[in-house]
């Protein structure tokens, strides 16, 4: 059926371009990548949507709402509806927590936490790969999952919007029980990924074990930083209060 239409605009959205075939992108002249909220203007929306539902907060409530919103408006105001089901005003920090741990959230980086210096088999690869997303957000940087496939080595991909030390980032995980060193043939690698990728300005492999003495040669004088898992620990350490 061919239907006369005049000209139009139109404008497209996705969660990652990573899950929107080439072709499709192909369509589109102009790609904008959004960045997501910044933390003080959740607060403030967040807070705007307390108000609409009619559900009180005490200030440190709020802001845990708006740290588990991720930068998204939606997702705020989902968790505020979700906070109606606490019965006593205003709603404190811990009550928050208790109450939105039962859907699902804040539980990630206390998993992340108790197992930090002990027992990071606990974790899947999934979820390993999704605390250190959790992480570099926290730190200020846009982060993102690659697919389960097809990524050439590079599980995230994170831009940093600073001057000077901003730009595009790729990130590889390795969750390695402690007695399991990464090798230099697994740095290697993940370099041919970052010379391949050209846009990056810098690759992080972290893993929650350490690395070999040839892997961290190889990886001197290159734009690759390695993180084990000590210096994970004191990261998320350092964070975890942010």
């Amino acid at each position: 059926m061919r239907l006369a239409v005049k000209p139009f605009t139109l404008i497209g959205t996705a969660l990652k371009e990573a899950d929107c075939p080439r072709d499709l992108l192909d369509s589109f002249e102009v790609l904008l990548p959004l960045q997501p909220y910044r933390e003080q203007e959740m607060l403030q929306l967040t807070d705007r949507f307390a108000q609409q539902i009619g559900v009180s907060f005490e200030p440190s409530a709020a802001a845990a709402v708006a740290k588990f919103s991720d930068g998204r408006p939606g997702r705020a105001e989902s968790l505020v509806r979700r906070l109606r089901l606490v019965e006593k005003r205003p709603v404190s920090e811990q009550d928050a927590k208790e109450m939105l741990s039962v859907f699902g959230y804040g539980r990630t980086v206390a998993a992340g936490l108790e197992v930090a210096g002990t027992d990071w088999t606990r974790l899947s690869g999934i979820e390993f790969e999704r605390l250190i997303t959790q992480l570099l957000n926290g730190m200020g940087f846009v982060a993102e999952m690659t697919k389960a496939s097809g990524d050439g080595g590079v599980d995230i991909e994170a831009v940093f919007d600073r001057p000077i030390v901003g730009g595009r980032y790729l990130i590889q995980c390795k969750r390695f029980a402690l007695d399991a060193p990464v090798g230099s043939p697994v740095v290697r690698e993940f370099y041919g990924a970052l010379v391949a990728d050209r846009k990056a300005i810098k690759g992080i492999l972290i893993t929650t074990s350490s690395f070999t003495p040839q892997a961290r040669e190889f990886a001197d004088n290159l734009p690759i930083e390695l993180i084990d898992g000590e210096q994970l620990a004191r990261l998320l350490s350092e964070n975890a209060s942010k």
